[in-house]
Order: C-alpha cells, then structure tokens, then sequence
C-alpha cells in the first residue's frame, strides 16, 4: 500500500504522452488565468525556443490524486491552471496544421490531448460502470469550463472524430494585415456557437491570444521568403521546434500524497508562499479535499457559488462574503491588519463534521447575496444602497484626509456581518422569498440603523467615524456577550444606541436647529475636507427627501449620482435679515453653483428652475408667485422635516412602532388571563375586560378565520370554531393558502372534527422547540404549510410568526413542527429490503412514545446507500406531525455516530450465507462488526478471511460490538 507522498519533476512530455487522464473535480475553482498569465508563458516559451543551452525551464507543482480503484487517472488538486493552459495549446497547434496540411505535427499535437485505443479500453475495464468521465481524453476540466473547453478541443463522446466548432471557424475571423483577430467576427462565431449559454470567456480568451500569437510566429517571414520555394518547410521547421520546446523543455513537479496523507496539508504547503491563490479558493479547496469520498454529493447538495442562476459569485463577492462570515461568526475584530482569512477560519471554525461547515456556508451565502445593493434580486436592495451612498463620500473626497476611518466598503462589510449575526446566530428571521416571507424584523433592524446613523451625520463633523462606530461597539458586545443580556431584540438595540450620551440618538426637537447651524459651522471649519464633509451630508439628505416625496407622487426616482451636488440659499425676497435665512427651509439643490447676476427673486427662481433639473423638493421656490418670504420659508421647513422623520423616525417613534399596537392596562390586572373557549362568551365592558397580552401581537382591524364563517371585526372575539386570526395585512398575504376571500364570503366552510383536530402536541416539547427556534408549520383546512415559529404558548392559543406577520393559532386548529434540535438515539431494527426501521430514543423530552420511524425517503441519500444498521447510535432531527388527534413522530437527517476517522483492519471472520462477520483492528485493540451492506457492491465478492479493508467506526449501544460502515476494499 503506497503510503509515501511521490514528488517527481517531469517534461510535459512525460505527463501527458503516456496513458493518462487528469480530471479536475467539480468543485475545483474555474480557469482563471488571464493575459498577464498568458504573456508571462508565451515569453518563456520563445525564450527557450531561442535558448541554445539545454537548461529546462520549471513551470511550477502540480498536486494530483490517484482516483480510488483506478491507475493513470489522478484528479487535480491544484495546478488545473497549468494543464489546461498547455492542453489549449495543444488544440491551436493541431488546428493551424490542419489547415496548413501538416500531418504528422498534428498526429504529434493530437498524443497530448487524446489517448489511444488501447489505453480507452484498459480504463474501461477498470471502470465498467463509465462512473469517470468518458477515457478519451489526457484531460478533463471542471464542470463549468468543459462546454467551452470541449468546443476547443472537439472529437465526440468517446473520443472520435468530429466536427469541431471554435477551432474550426476562428481562422475566419484573422486579419492577415493587422496580424490579429478581429473583435467582431470572434464575437459573430461565438454567438453561432455558444448561442445565449454560459461560457468560460478565461478559456476561449486564452485560445484568442495563443491562436494569435502561435500564428504570427509561424508566418514570421520575410516578404521575399513567403514567395520562395521552401517556405512551407520553414512554417513546418518552427511547429516543430514550438513542438518540441514545449514538450520537452519545460517541467513541472507532480506531487502525488500517498493514501496516508492528508490531500489538503500537501495542497496548504504546496502553496503556503506566495498566496497566489485567494482567499476564499484556500477555503473551497481544503473543504472538498477534507470531504474526501463525499466531496461531489456536498457540491451538488450545499455548494452554491458556482452556477446560481440569480447570483454572479465573482471574485470579489467571494472575498467580501468570506470575510463577512468570519466576522459574523467571530466578531468584528476578528480580522487584524495583515491577518489571512482562510488562517483565521482554520484556527476557529474548521470542525470534524465537515457537513456543518457546508450547510452553514451555504445559509450564511443564501442571505450574504440578498445584502449585496449590486443583485437585482436582493431583498435589501434598498436598504444597502443607503451605505453604499454613504460610501461614495469616502471614495471620491480621498485626497482630502484618507487616514481617517470612515463609512467605506470594509465598514459596508461588517454592516452585512452584522446582519449575517442577527439572522444566523441570534434567530431573526430570514426572508427566502421576497414576496411571502417574514421580512419585518430585518427591516426594522435596517430601519433603526439607517435613522441614528443619518442623525449623528447631522452632528458628526466627519463622515461615519462616530455614528458607525456606536453599532460596531453594539455588535461586539452581543458576539461577545459582554452585555449582561445578550440576547438580541430591536427594542434593546434601540436602548443601547440611544443610551450612549456623547453618540447619542439625535432627537427631533435638535434636527431643525442642526440644519440652521451648518452654515455656521461651514464658515467656522477651515479644513476643506470636513467642508466638503457637511455639504455630503445635506445633499444626502436632500436627496433622500426627494425620493420620499417622488415615491409619494408615483414619479420616477433619482440614483444619488443624478442629485445635483451645489447647495444654494434663497438670497432675495422679503426679510432678509431674519434668522430664517439659514433655515432648511430656505435651502435648495442645483446643478451649479449661484450666478452672479441674480438681483430679484424673479430671477432666482427662473435660475433655480432651470438648474434643479425640476426636483420637487425646489417647486415650491420656483413656483411661488410673491415675494420668498419667512411664512413660505417655514412652510417648506415643516414639509422638509416631516420627511426627514418619516424617513428616519426618531427613537421614540421607532419604539412606539416596534411595540405597537400598544393595550394600556391597569397596574393590578393579572397580566396574561387564561380564555377558556369551551366556555359560552361572556359579554363585557372593553373598559372593564383587559385585553390579555398575546391579543397585542395583532394590529387591529383583524381577521378571524372561522370554521362556520369568516368575520371582519375591529374588536378580537373567539369562539371555539375558530382557526386562527391575523391582522388585515397578513390576511392580504395568507388568504390564498387558507380559502380565497371570495369562497369565504360566499359560503360556509365545512363544520370541523373537532376531537380529531384539536392540537395534542405537548406544552412542554412547544416551549422547547420555541426556545430552540424550531420551525412551526400551520396546517390549512387545505393542507396547505405556513411556516414560521412558535412566540407564546397559552392555553387555548399559540402566537405564531408567519413570515413578517404575527398570527394567533386557536387549539381547534391544526399544527405540525419540525425541530432543527439535534436528538440522539439507537437504531432498533433497520428493513435494508423496504428500507424502513424505528430508532429507540432517550434524549426527546415529554415524549410518551419513544420510538420513532425512520423512512428512506426521510434520509439523505449517501444514508440509504451505505444502510443502517441495528444497535447504531444515531443523530436526528424530529418532524411531529398531527394525526387522527395524535402526534406522531419521524425522524429526519439521521447521521450514525463516528469517530470521524478512517481505520484499517482485517477480515477475521465473513460468513457469506448471512453477509456478516468480524474485523481485527491493524492494532488488535478491537473486533469489529461487520456486514456486507456496508461495502460496494462490486468489492462484496472480495470480503474474504485475511483481505485488508478501511473503514469508518459507528459507535453502537453499550455491550455490542461498534459496527463498520463506509468499508472500502484495499486492492
């Protein structure tokens, strides 16, 4: 058994003429390599061509895997960018002899890119299955890269001949003057080919520029040569040497890790200097290598930054997500100057588990995308876009003072790592459909951060430095918990801005006065960059306010580089010696600054008019028939700021609306009444009856769906036929999945089965999946799922949160839930013919009934391949589900329980008649169990006395012997 890591340096020559195929995994990144890359090679191509000497010229490591089972078929672990490199390389020299009529160099081009047909059929004998990709071909690419990289390379499925499609035509598109290929006829043959279907553009740029280059090196003769006989010999001389230089002058160093080693460490050192690779490609590469076997089930099951269809995943988004995470999880001083971030996610969050690491990549990555102003699709477009505004300030006024820390992109980072915390870690929930999920509380976080941001930027000398700096301070202490209560609510987000007496929150009584002393404080600063600094922040303002009353008009809205940026003050008119002269009110935007020649009010509005491009904020001016005095200054004041507040609320109007609709009750009414709905009604005064607390959730009027009919009420009654009741707004999103109003209006709905349909899931195990955030499903009269969670619990009622709405379920009703609550148990019997068995659990709470059913249809895949065995301990999620009045209860995501390590060992005993027996640890300290169902079909007719297998250990209940699974034959 090869347990030595092999590090040979070979030609190009040795790597590919041989029979051979390197594949590269789906989860490798894409061909990335661009010009800089390719001109680099193409110079050390020609000088080795050139070079007398016979010094070889090393290229670099490539790090390969031999494929389990398999000989001469490696996958790529890095090194990828190379090989596909010198394989188009190949394809052009190929090509430019086809059509230059050079045979035999073809022939030679083709050994590099093609196996023989002795090899094909040796690599389909070991593989009769055709599980690798078809045996043709030295080199097959990611899955991304090989619509392109096939049409370059051409030959069918098996490797014969065919009709190749960009090689073919690209001589088409070559001017013989300009020595180039021409921009639009590469463009025309592309869109012939491809058509509208996604491409590496890296891949077909690469042959672009060798083509080019390789062509004009060839045709590099005199003009007398090219009409002399001869000249044909000379073209064929310079393939040749082109040829030969790069097949035998140029070496790379294959490293091969033997079966012992850890792929990622060898990877991890093969590239620890340089860092040639980002950030987030040191992540992808050491999460597929450390999955090993698993590594294509967990890209098609968790890997989403490849091939989303409503996201581009490109570089950049890559290193800011990663970056993003890391402080989401850590917190936001993670991140020191100079640190690496696939360092810091190694040292805290690498984990046994592997599958952890993928799912929670990709939650983190499904919400990351609707924070990005740049997607379309993002939920939060609108609400990103205010720091990416903000950021512009930092971006264009560098020159002034770049050392001073402001709102700029690694501050939009840790705001995206500050939501990334509050929806992952500390359970807001998340949106995953824009139009029908809970998205309020994102909102009205977005909302409390926006309005204390925007009114400390009124006070704040510079930009951002203090009023971000006070919700950094805020997301520290809740990732920390050095707050005594770190549990997070909006309420206790507002308190914790608002508390802070130098950054406090700037109330409205002080915006006004703000306004009127900026111009003061403009000609008290002497620093053009604190200048520049006020005027940003009234024009952001001003602009915000424009949108507000566009939006109210119904009229387009402007982007905030539309906004004219020369702030002006009204100059004639009526008083103009009154203090209203610096008022908001007398303020205005325009395109540029004031003209010299104004000397009426006349003027000045005609002016303001025609430079305001007719922004609504500056009707009112231009359209004031009298003289512009203090009565119409103050006038526009009070609509100026009644849209600041709307638009930024202030803390007690944000708190007002977090809590509302708001019951005042008296002090000595017993807080949370019980309401008995097997009882009559009783019929009481509002002022006398309290309202119990749970009826606050709801914002009147309300919507009571009934059993019997379907009532509109402004007061909230019950009854015992009621299903549950919600706020009108929730009813404007629900009604579909319930009945439609119509059908309500209309008719009667069926009477319910009352004994059956009432909820007899435990309190105890509700307030549990409660306090864990489990799912909770409301159950329609249609079986239709609401999803959302449980909030309260009261007698005869549960709140529920249904996406952005709070809704009040009554007993009568139906729910079910499924928990996201690890639970553990054993396996009690296993059906590996009807796949179905029970598992013995100790570790749910206030369940009576402890045996849960297990169903292959509930199981992940790679569970249902490598079957279950009785006697293993498990880990699961619960689904309970309501039924004929009782709960019943399923098991979901069940993982057996391992040491997380592969051992070795020997078959002491197999008896083939039962498919089962033992195995002796290489070290003798333990028997283990094992049975046939474990291994792969193919190697079952080698499970005999002596054969040598690895294994992964299931640990099984006390007095059994721990079971092998993921048994796997050494040949």
């Amino acid at each position: 058994m090869d347990t030595m890591m092999t590090a040979t340096r070979k030609s190009v020559n040795t790597l590919l003429d041989v029979k051979v195929q390197y594949r590269v995994p789906l989860y490798q990144r894409r061909y990335v390599w661009d010009e800089s890359n390719w001109e680099v090679l193409w110079k050390n191509i020609l000088d080795q061509e050139k070079s007398s000497e016979n010094a070889k010229h090393f290229t670099g490591p490539i790090v390969t895997r031999l494929i389990r089972g398999q000989q001469s078929r490696y996958e790529v672990i890095d090194g990828q960018q190379r090989l596909m490199t010198f394989q188009i390389i190949f394809c052009i020299i190929r090509d430019l002899c086809e059509c230059l009529g050079f045979c035999k160099l073809k022939g030679i081009a083709i050994r590099y890119l093609k196996n023989n047909d002795t090899t094909i059929d040796d690599f389909r004998s070991r593989d009769p299955d055709t599980l690798l990709p078809g045996p043709a071909y030295k080199f097959i690419p990611s899955e991304y890269d090989r619509l392109a990289f096939g049409e370059i390379r051409g030959y069918g499925e098996e490797g014969e001949d065919s009709e190749r499609g960009y090689g073919k035509d690209i001589h088409k598109a070559y001017d013989e003057n300009d020595k180039e290929l021409r921009d639009d006829k590469v463009n025309e043959i592309r869109s012939q080919i491809f058509k509208d279907k996604k491409v590496s553009l890296n891949i077909l740029g690469a042959y672009d520029y060798f083509y080019e280059e390789i062509r004009n090196y060839i045709e590099e003769t005199s003009e007398a040569e090219s009409y002399v006989e001869g000249s044909e010999e000379k073209r064929a001389k310079k393939i040749s040497n082109l040829l030969d230089t790069i097949r035998f002058n140029f070496e790379l160093v294959q490293i091969t890790p033997g079966q012992s080693q850890r792929a990622e460490e060898v990877f991890e050192s093969v590239n620890a200097t340089g860092r040639k690779l980002s950030e987030f490609d040191y992540l992808r590469n050491s999460l597929f290598l450390r999955a090993g076997d698993d590594s294509e089930r967990f890209y098609t099951g968790y890997w989403t930054f490849e091939n989303d269809d409503d996201y581009d995943w490109n570089e950049d988004r890559l290193e800011s997500f990663f970056q993003a995470f890391l402080i989401a999880k850590l917190g936001p001083d993670i991140l020191e100057k100079g640190s690496k971030l696939f360092d810091v996610y190694q040292e805290n969050l690498k984990e046994k588990n592997i599958k952890n690491e993928f799912r929670e990549l990709k939650a983190y990555a499904e919400t990351y995308k609707h924070l990005d102003n740049d997607n379309s699709n993002a939920h939060f477009k609108e609400q990103m876009q205010f720091y990416t505004d903000l950021s512009t300030f930092y971006d264009n006024k560098n020159d002034y003072n770049p050392g001073i820390r402001l709102l700029n992109y690694n501050n939009i980072i840790l705001v995206q790592a500050f939501i990334l915390h509050l929806v992952h870690k500390k359970g807001i929930s998340y949106p995953k459909e824009q139009e029908n999920l809970d998205q309020e509380e994102l909102k009205q976080v977005f909302r409390v951060l926006e309005s204390y941001t925007t009114r400390r930027l009124l006070m704040d000398t510079i930009i951002g430095r203090y009023a971000y700096q006070q919700i950094i301070n805020y997301f520290r202490q809740i990732s920390s918990g050095d707050l005594s209560n770190s549990e997070f609510s909006i309420s206790k987000l507002v308190e914790n801005l608002a508390e802070v007496k130098t950054r406090k929150w700037i109330p409205d009584v002080e915006i006004k006065n703000l306004f009127q002393n900026s111009r003061r404080r403009y000609i008290r600063i002497y620093s053009p960059y604190f200048q520049v600094g006020l005027r940003f922040t009234e024009r952001y303002i001003f602009y915000r306010i424009e949108n507000w009353m566009r939006k109210n008009d119904g009229k387009e809205l402007l982007n905030f580089n539309e906004f004219p940026d020369k702030l002006e003050r009204i100059q004639y008119g009526k008083d103009r010696n009154d203090s209203t002269r610096d008022s908001i009110g007398n303020t205005a935007f325009c395109k540029r600054g004031r003209d010299k020649n104004l000397i009426s009010f006349e003027n000045e509005r005609e002016y303001l008019k025609r430079e305001s491009g007719e922004l609504l904020l500056n009707q009112v001016i231009y359209e004031c028939l009298s003289e512009w005095g203090k009565n119409e200054i103050t006038t526009r004041e009070k609509s100026l700021l009644k849209g600041f507040r709307e638009i930024w609320p202030s803390k007690d109007t944000l708190i007002i609306d977090i809590s509302k609709p708001k019951v005042v009750a008296k002090p000595k009414v017993k807080p949370q009444p019980k309401i008995d709905i097997s009882k009559p009604k009783v019929v009481a005064k509002p002022k006398v009856k309290p309202q119990p607390k749970w009826v606050s959730v709801i914002q009147l009027p309300c919507v009571i769906v009934s059993y019997q009919r379907q009532k509109l009420s402004k007061k909230v009654t019950f009854d015992d036929n009621s299903l549950f009741v919600c706020s009108l707004d929730a009813w404007r999103d629900l009604h579909p999945f319930i009945e439609t109003v119509d059908d309500i209006r209309k008719r009667q709905l069926e009477p319910p089965q009352q004994r059956s349909e009432r909820l007899h899931i435990e309190d105890e195990l509700l307030k549990s999946a409660r306090a864990e955030q489990a799912i909770a499903s409301l159950v329609t009269r249609d079986r239709h799922l609401l999803e959302g969670t449980i909030e309260d619990i009261y007698d005869d009622v549960i709140c529920m949160k249904i996406r952005e709405h709070r809704v009040i379920v009554f007993r009568t009703g139906l729910l079910e839930f499924a928990t996201d609550i690890l639970y553990e148990g054993v396996v009690e019997d296993w059906g590996p013919d009807d796949l179905f068995g029970s598992i013995k659990c100790q570790s749910i709470p206030y369940i009576p009934v402890q045996n849960i059913e297990v169903k292959s249809e509930f199981l992940d895949q790679s569970i249902i391949s490598r079957k279950l065995l009785p006697n293993v301990k498990v880990t699961f999620n619960l689904n309970i589900v309501q039924e004929n009045g009782h709960s019943r209860f399923q098991a979901l995501e069940v993982e057996p329980v391992t040491t997380g390590e592969v051992h070795e060992g020997t078959i002491e005993l197999f008896r083939q008649q039962e498919g089962a027996g033992s195995i002796t640890l290489n070290d003798n300290t333990e028997k283990i169990y094992l049975n046939k169902s474990q291994v792969p079909p193919e190697d079952r007719n080698l499970l005999t006395e002596g054969r040598h297998v690895e294994f992964n250990i299931a640990e099984t209940v006390e007095g059994k012997n721990s079971a092998a699974i993921n048994i796997r034959v050494i040949k």
